[in-house]
């Protein structure tokens, strides 16, 4: 773990490529894979200016600004996400364990509990209606490093 939480401090927020983007919105799924969607919801006050790295299977997957969302295929089975974040509240939290089966589209929210006043967490959506929403409406993001590499 500490190899993938030393990468995620040197990423920075990149947007991914537009035609990636357009085919993931459709949602489909990948035979024999689980196909993870991770979307930050616009938010107000303090946390818009927070990026988040989003860490599944100690591997970074990338990182996440308000209305953004992030993607990965991955190996069915438990899946643990950590979210690593900057700004105020600097560090990692936002821990959750999924299980996944092939062929699963899985969506996850992240947001700030308490009407923006409390914590940058990860959860799942109340609704897959609300889920492709937030993707629907999201800018894609990949992982991006710094140019000096970290």
């Amino acid at each position: 773990m500490t190899t993938a939480l030393a990468l995620s401090a040197c990423a920075t927020y990149q947007v991914g490529d537009a035609s990636r983007s357009d085919h993931l919105k459709r949602f489909g799924p990948v035979p024999g894979k689980t196909s993870l969607y991770v979307c930050r919801e616009p938010a107000l006050l303090v946390a818009r200016g927070v990026k988040t790295v989003v860490v599944v299977n100690n591997i970074p997957i990338g990182t996440l600004k308000t209305n953004s969302f992030v993607h990965a295929e991955l190996e069915p089975g438990q899946q643990g996400v950590l979210l690593r974040h900057d700004g105020m509240s600097s560090g990692s939290g936002g821990f959750m364990t999924i299980d996944t089966e092939p062929g699963e589209v899985r969506y996850l929210w992240v947001g700030v509990t308490g009407n923006g006043w409390g914590v940058l967490t990860v959860d799942d959506f109340d609704s897959l209606e609300d889920a492709q929403e937030c993707v629907r409406g999201a800018e894609y993001s990949v992982l991006g490093q710094k140019p000096d590499g970290g």
